[in-house]
């Protein structure tokens, strides 16, 4: 794998580190995390509208016999789509590829094979009884946000989106001052962050880590 591979990896792994932020252009601060969990929520009775004039999100739950509720301002209110466990496979895909089988190529294999096969749950109901479990709420997260992000793209209002690097994250912190300067991150920067990740106890390593060529060996 390269660099920019790795580099989008650590991302994924690393966005707790990062304190996401949405603003409507009235200067609102928008309830991600009930947008978040709208989209996890795979309950077709649960459908959850986001106002673009507040930056709230509305649970309305349909059930048999329940007055019709009154219909909402369409240009106000609009419904937050869902993600299925079809639209995870590829995130499982990649998680696999990217986070299990250079550790683990059996546990890689059995997990390919149940996703493959069976879908989704198969493959989650595998990685349950592995430590990679514990990968996963942030690897989904990654995607989540993107597709959040994606979503906001089609409504009537721009959003902008501020972040805010924890200072106890070396890497983040390094992007953060390559991001001041108005440049990229090195790659010899970014093995540096991560070998200071590693001196304050964090799991740091990989292929791309070991390699003979690597500026700094794990």
């Amino acid at each position: 794998m390269g660099f920019g591979i790795y580099f989008g990896k650590f991302q994924k792994i690393c966005q707790s580190s990062v304190i996401y932020m949405f603003l409507l252009p009235n200067g609102l601060k928008i309830d991600e995390e009930g947008l978040i969990n709208g989209l996890k929520d795979t309950s077709i009775s649960h459908k959850y509208y986001f106002d673009i004039l507040t930056g709230q999100v509305g649970l309305i739950k349909e059930s048999k016999g329940v007055k019709k509720i009154k219909k909402l301002d369409e240009k106000r209110f609009f419904l937050l789509p869902k993600i299925s466990k079809d639209n995870k496979k590829p995130w499982a895909q990649e998680f696999i590829e990217d986070m299990v089988r250079a550790e683990d190529l059996l546990l890689a294999e059995a997990l390919d094979k149940a996703l493959n096969i069976g879908g989704f749950d198969p493959f989650f109901k595998i990685l349950k009884q592995s430590y990679f479990v514990y990968g996963w709420p942030q690897w989904e997260s990654h995607y989540l946000y993107e597709e959040l992000v994606n979503w906001f793209d089609t409504l009537p209002v721009d959003i902008k989106e501020e972040f805010e690097f924890f200072d106890d994250c070396p890497v983040c912190q390094a992007m953060k001052k390559a991001k001041e300067e108005g440049r990229e991150l090195s790659e010899e920067e970014l093995f540096k962050a991560f070998q200071q990740s590693k001196e304050q106890g964090n799991i740091v390593g990989g292929q791309w880590f070991e390699r003979p060529d690597s500026p700094i060996r794990m």
